[in-house]
């Protein structure tokens, strides 16, 4: 929950996230990459069914930004899931200060922009990016 206060300014207000977090937990949707003293550097929480999944949240601490967390992250979400199948990720738009890495870390992994979504919660814009694996 430390990581979701952090980044809170980027994503918006999270109502009732801890029953989320544990509903994934329970669920086996749930990845999380903790340092050498168990401290969570980074998460992310995956949902649906194939051929259609969605990476539901991803955080990064700002410590731990830029050392492959989010790239450890989207190689485990991807490692078990049959072919074909879509994988659609809502993420902020090009104009959402901080958004950047976010938008970089999906291309680099071949997810392409698709549609722009109405704004999120704290007023950013967002935009859909999908990967389809064959």
């Amino acid at each position: 929950m430390e990581l979701a206060a952090e980044v809170e300014p980027l994503f918006g207000s999270m109502p009732d996230f801890t029953e989320v977090i544990q509903k994934h937990v329970r669920r086996g949707s749930a990845f999380v990459v903790r340092d050498d003293h168990n401290n969570v550097l980074g998460a992310m929480l995956r949902g649906g069914q194939p051929p259609l999944i969605h990476i539901r949240w991803l955080a990064v601490r700002s410590a731990a930004r830029g050392s492959g967390i989010g790239r450890t992250l989207i190689t485990a979400a991807l490692q078990d899931l049959p072919t074909p199948c879509r994988i659609d990720v809502v993420t902020f738009g090009a104009d959402t200060a901080g958004g950047a890495a976010a938008r970089g870390l999906y291309t680099a992994f071949g997810f392409h922009p698709k549609e722009h979504l109405p704004t999120g919660p704290e007023g950013g814009s967002r935009q859909r990016f999908q990967l389809d694996l064959e």
